[in-house]
């Protein structure tokens, strides 16, 4: 993550120390006991190598097509 980025995205224990005064929000999932989760970060990193990089938009499309599925 680049310098300015990393200005831009809070520590988590800075948000657990502001908690109620922020916009932001966290969620924090084990990977290790969630399955579906697993096998979405599978789809999602297949998806990830066969989109070239100048195709970053579709990328996007594609993952954000993945997300909001699965919140359904």
């Amino acid at each position: 993550m680049d310098t300015a980025m990393q200005r831009k995205v809070p520590f988590l224990t800075d948000l657990e120390a502001k908690l109620g005064s922020s916009s932001l929000e966290v969620v924090i999932v084990d990977c290790a006991i969630d399955p579906a989760l697993r096998e979405s970060m599978q789809i999602k990193h297949c998806i990830a190598l066969d989109c070239p990089v100048t195709e970053v938009a579709i990328l996007v499309q594609r993952l954000s097509e993945i997300v909001t599925g699965k919140m359904d």
